[in-house]
C-alpha cells in the first residue's frame, strides 16, 4: 500500500505470498506478518504499487484492506519462525526496520501463532519494555515514543494491563497508553489482530477511552457494518448513535502522531 508519496514506487505482480517474498525486500519481521495473513502496507490484489525504499517506511499501521474481513494466518510456523529471527533487542531499539519487532513475537506466544500460547513467555519479552516502570504523567507525555518503547508496541501491554494477562492489572497504566496521542488507531490492530491479539471489545474500548467525536465516528461505522460486515449491529448501532447525541466530550482533541 504506498503512503509517501515522495519514494519512487513500481508495480509488482505476484501469485501467491511466497512469489510475493522473493520480489519484493522484505525485513524479517514484515515477513513474520505476512506469514501471519496481513499485507502491511500491501494491497490484497495481487498487483499493487510498493515503495522502492519499503524497509525504511514499515509502520505499525494497518492495511484498510484487512479492516473489511476476517484474516487468516498463511502459515503459523513460518510466522513464528520469522518473528523469532526479527527479535534483536540490541538493534531494535535504534533500527527503524526493526521496530516492534519485540511486540510481534510476545503476540506469537500469547496468541498462539505458531507455537502453544505461552503468557509466562509473552510477558517476559514485554517485561523489557520501560512503560511498565514509565509514570503515568511520563507515558501521557508521550515516553512510548521512544524507540525502545516501541520496540515492545505498547498497545500490547496496555491490553495485559487491562485483561490482567500475567500481570497485576493496572487500568490506569493503560489508559494512559491509550490516551498518551500515540496510538490513537491502535483499535485497527485489536479489530484483525495485527501484532496483538484480536479483540473486538477492546477495540471499541480503545476508541471509546479516547472521548473524541471521531473515535465515537468509527464505532458507528463498526456498528453499521462498514468495516467487516460481520459487526454489523443495528441493535448497538441505535443505542451508540442515542449514546452520542448531544454529547459533550471532556477532553481536548489531541495531536495525533502518524509514523
Amino acid at each position: 500500500m504506498h503512503r509517501h508519496s515522495q519514494y519512487k514506487v513500481k508495480k509488482i505482480s505476484f501469485t501467491d505470498v511466497e512469489d510475493l517474498l522473493t520480489k519484493v525486500p522484505s525485513t524479517d519481521l514484515q515477513k513474520s506478518l505476512v506469514y501471519q495473513g496481513f499485507f502491511p502496507e500491501f494491497s490484497n490484489d495481487t498487483d499493487f504499487l510498493i515503495e522502492m525504499d519499503y524497509l525504511y517506511s514499515f509502520n505499525e499501521d494497518v492495511n484498510p484492506d484487512d479492516l473489511k474481513m476476517d484474516i487468516e494466518v498463511v502459515n503459523p510456523q513460518k510466522a513464528f519462525e520469522f518473528a523469532k529471527r526479527a527479535y534483536l533487542p540490541e538493534e531494535g531499539y535504534t533500527t527503524k526496520r526493526a521496530r516492534m519487532a519485540g511486540g510481534n513475537l510476545a503476540n506469537c506466544y500469547l496468541s498462539g501463532i505458531g507455537t502453544e500460547r505461552n503468557v509466562a513467555e509473552a510477558v517476559k519479552i514485554l517485561k523489557n519494555s520501560p512503560i511498565f516502570k514509565d509514570s503515568i504523567p511520563e507515558i501521557l507525555n508521550q515516553s512510548c515514543m521512544k524507540n525502545k518503547a516501541r520496540f515492545y508496541y505498547p498497545p500490547l501491554i496496555a491490553y495485559l494491563c487491562y485483561k490482567g494477562i500475567g500481570v497485576e492489572p493496572d487500568i490506569e497504566r493503560c489508559n494512559a497508553i491509550l490516551r498518551s496521542g500515540v496510538f490513537p488507531y491502535c483499535w485497527q490492530n485489536f479489530y484483525i489482530g495485527y501484532l496483538v491479539p484480536k479483540d473486538f471489545d477492546f477495540a471499541i474500548y480503545c476508541l471509546k477511552i479516547l472521548d473524541e467525536k471521531w473515535a465515537d465516528e468509527i464505532i458507528i461505522k463498526i456498528y453499521a457494518g462498514e468495516y467487516n460486515p460481520k459487526h454489523k449491529d443495528p441493535v448497538a448501532l441505535k443505542k451508540y448513535q442515542d449514546y452520542v447525541k448531544g454529547k459533550k466530550y471532556q477532553h481536548k482533541p489531541k495531536k495525533y502522531y502518524r509514523f
